[in-house]
């Protein structure tokens, strides 16, 4: 859908134009469709982060990461 295809978009961006070598990104594990989206992305979910939610209480995300397609390491 849309978000994948935006998720996509500027992950591609990002790689390209930044020269990042990486991109995190963090999904409440209750936001089912949410971690849905950057897994299908290609995000591996890594480990836990601690966030305050709207109200301030810290709630534990998943965090993912991204790393560049093999294509473009070599030109980052």
């Amino acid at each position: 859908g849309y978000g994948r295809e935006m998720v996509e978009a500027f992950c591609a961006w990002a790689f390209q134009s930044l020269s990042l070598d990486r991109i995190l990104a963090a999904a409440d594990p209750a936001n089912h469709p949410a971690c849905a989206l950057l897994e299908g992305c290609g995000f591996v979910k890594v480990g836990f982060l601690k966030r305050p939610d709207s109200g301030g209480e810290e709630r534990l995300h998943f965090q993912y990461r991204l790393d560049p397609p093999s294509d473009l390491l070599g030109k980052i």
